[in-house]
């Protein structure tokens, strides 16, 4: 109970709290002010104006999102003026058109036994003709990733997961994952080389499987426009009623540590729990990305990312972005050590970044004390379509919010 002098006593619950609001784009903080909120009966509304007119687009390809809180306007018995109570978040209806940016520049392209090599200025990119696998991408003479992105539907069982975790496995052999190139094809021009890699994907004795096609579009700039698509194949009536994910999992440079994302944070969000994160540029480390359970699972992930940023100390680094939105993540840790992990203290760092993005992420639900995840959460064996920009960059030339507004447009569109 909230106690107040008799003097005090508001009309309605509403006038305990102030409004505070912000106006953002991207990271930049264009408007903020607050309000004390009006006496509004119960069941009742009433329109409160924050604003005179909405802010121009004076920034090129950014989101524009307005920010709520509720705030204590005084002390109460169970928390001090200030404290917040509810937030609400709002993306703006102002459009704003992309940065047009035209590449520019000449590829080199060498062929080996079992690797295709392309090179631009300042940059190199390595393909395992193979295994079908981007293994090396350099720029300015810095290794910045290890391996390129590897389709998956496997996440490390979460609590919630564990009453499904024999079916998972002893049955379906969902953490078994197996990947057949079936065909490895590029063609160059002096600016741009698309390799395309054709895959069959399942698991250890099943009978169905996705048909995967990786295309990766590398641009004389040293940009990589990544497509991954997937379908189902095979006798699909015996496919599991949902996936742990859709989705690629990479390996970059363990420098790479320092991380900006614009999407959902700070914390970790998922389908049914979207709320618990709000839009924004945030500013992290991997470490800090990890959330610390007591049984180690899968966990840390961000929905509607927009773009993630990985650099070292220089600010070095690359830059995965998709205007769309994406699920991003980013540990120490493979899906596997997560899974085999009775304890924290049994999780040993890789010597590489493992960085997750996907197209869809099974729900949590709450089946592990409550009711497993309703039906429109689940992720399902479905065709899905994955694509982001992956870049190298260093923070010190240009940002990475002005490098993620960029629309890439040659003649190859």
């Amino acid at each position: 109970m909230v106690k107040y002098a008799e003097d005090e006593k508001p009309h309605s619950c509403l006038q305990i709290f102030d409004l505070v609001y912000e106006v953002m784009a991207d990271d930049q903080l264009l408007t903020s002010g607050h309000i004390s909120l009006p006496s509004i009966p119960a069941r009742q509304t009433q329109e409160i104006q924050l604003l005179d007119e909405l802010p121009h687009a004076g920034e090129p390809g950014a989101t524009y999102y307005l920010n709520l809180s509720y705030r204590l306007r005084r002390n109460t018995s169970f928390a001090p003026t200030g404290f917040e109570l509810a937030t609400a978040q709002f993306v703006l209806p102002i459009q704003s058109s992309r940065i047009l940016v035209s590449p520019r520049g000449t590829l080199q392209v060498s062929e080996g036994a079992t690797t295709l090599k392309i090179s631009g200025n300042n940059f190199t990119v390595t393909l395992d003709t193979v295994c079908g696998q981007l293994i090396d991408y350099q720029k300015d003479g810095q290794k910045l990733l290890k391996r390129g992105p590897q389709f998956t539907f496997w996440r490390a069982p979460t609590s919630n997961d564990m009453e499904i975790v024999t079916e998972m496995k002893q049955r379906q052999f969902l953490h078994l994952e197996h990947e057949v190139v079936r065909d490895f094809s590029w063609q160059a021009s002096e600016q741009e080389a698309v390799v395309r890699v054709k895959t069959m994907h399942g698991t250890t004795n099943s009978a169905w499987h996705f048909d995967c096609q990786y295309e990766y579009r590398i641009l004389a700039t040293g940009d990589i426009l990544f497509k991954l698509n997937g379908t189902p194949d095979g006798k699909l009536d015996m496919t599991p009623d949902m996936l742990p994910r859709l989705g690629v999992d990479l390996r970059l440079n363990p420098d790479l540590a320092q991380i900006r994302y614009f999407g959902r944070g700070p914390r970790e969000n998922y389908v049914d729990s979207r709320e618990a994160g709000l839009l924004g540029v945030y500013t992290t480390d991997v470490d800090s990305l990890f959330t610390n359970y007591v049984v180690p699972q899968a966990n840390g992930n961000h929905l509607d990312t927009k773009w993630a940023s990985l650099t070292d100390e220089r600010g070095q680094g690359m830059l995965f972005s998709n205007p769309s939105g994406i699920n991003f993540s980013a540990s120490y840790y493979e899906q596997r050590d997560l899974d085999e992990a009775k304890h924290t203290i049994d999780l040993k760092k890789r010597d590489y970044v493992v960085l997750n993005l996907d197209y869809q992420q099974n729900a949590l639900g709450s089946f592990s004390c409550g009711q497993w995840q309703l039906e429109k959460y689940r992720t399902k064996v479905t065709d899905f379509e994955l694509s982001f920009r992956m870049t190298g960059f260093n923070q010190k030339e240009v940002r990475d919010t002005v490098l993620a507004r960029e629309e890439l447009v040659d003649e190859f569109d």
